[in-house]
Order: structure tokens, then sequence, then C-alpha cells
């Protein structure tokens, strides 16, 4: 999988889904391993259904449904997201998930 991602990637969940003691932020290929270690010790399961892709050129959008347990109390969320990537020589140098989808198109530089 970290073939896609460039080492100096930094990726920012949505604070939606920051269990505690979860950071805002991770760093590289460990802080790619880190965070999905945060995510299976807090999440019982995830879906993620693409709804909408929007791309522009070297920053993608897309606005998925995503579903997730919580492992502790096995509360279900079922939300929109919106995943802003930027890309750069072809790999992810950056991520960024947000609850709102305006506020994932404004972070992407579009105004729609």
């Amino acid at each position: 999988m970290f073939v896609r991602f460039a080492p100096n990637l930094q990726y920012d969940p949505p604070r939606e889904w920051q269990a505690a003691g979860m950071r805002n932020a991770y760093q590289g290929h460990a802080g790619l391993r880190e965070w999905v270690a945060d995510m299976r010790e807090a999440w019982e399961w995830v879906e993620n259904q693409p709804l909408e892709i929007v791309d522009a050129g070297d920053v993608l959008i897309f606005r998925n449904r995503v579903k997730l347990r919580a492992r502790g109390s096995g509360i279900e969320f079922d939300s929109s997201f919106g995943f802003v990537i930027w890309i750069e020589r072809g790999l992810i140098v950056r991520e960024a998930d947000f609850a709102d989808w305006q506020e994932a198109l404004r972070n992407a530089g579009i105004d729609r």
C-alpha cells in the first residue's frame, strides 16, 4: 500500500474519527502505520463507499459514505466525508479528511 504514498506524506484525519490518544496529524510511512493501528484500536469496523470524485489535476476530492462502529461502546456512525488528496510526481503527499463536503472543497481550492 505504501507505494502510492510519498515518504514525507502528511495525513490529517477528520476530528470525528479521533478517539482519545489519537493524534490530529500523522507524518510519513511510519505515521501512516501508526494511524492504521490507532484506527484498529478505536474502531471495530469501517466501511467506505465512494459517492463522488472531483479531479482537479494535482488534487483529488472524494465524497464518501463512511460507516464505523466504535470498538468500546459499539456505537455506529453513518456519515458523508470529504477526502482531499494532493499529488506530486505521481505520489500522494498529503491527505486531509473532513466531515463537511464544502469544507473539503474549500481546502482543495475549489469554489462550488
